[in-house]
């Protein structure tokens, strides 16, 4: 595959298993992405993955629409294709 994948993980509600999910996402083994979180509250364990990984940027931002964390991600991703992710789903292997 070639090109630059922007995955968009869209935090709002929910979030049990958040942390699961980028730490699969972070692990791996294709390496041209970025990993964009935009989530409604802050997670302290999320700033720090963030804050340690160039490859991850997390938001927090106070919206009541999904629609407008949608659109806030895809504003802020700049891969040549976007992967939505479903903050539950999760990928099982590198």
């Amino acid at each position: 595959m070639e090109g630059k994948i922007s995955v968009i993980v869209l935090a709002h509600g929910d979030e049990k298993e958040l942390i699961r999910c980028v730490d699969r996402i972070l692990n791996q083994n294709y390496k041209d992405y970025e990993l964009v979180v935009v989530s409604t509250y802050r997670n302290l364990e999320l700033e720090e993955k963030a804050n340690n990984n160039d490859l991850m940027t997390l938001y927090v931002r106070d919206v009541d629409k999904l629609e407008e964390l949608r659109a806030y991600a895809l504003n802020k991703a700049d891969g040549d294709r976007v992967l939505f992710v479903e903050p539950n789903d999760f990928l099982i292997d590198e």
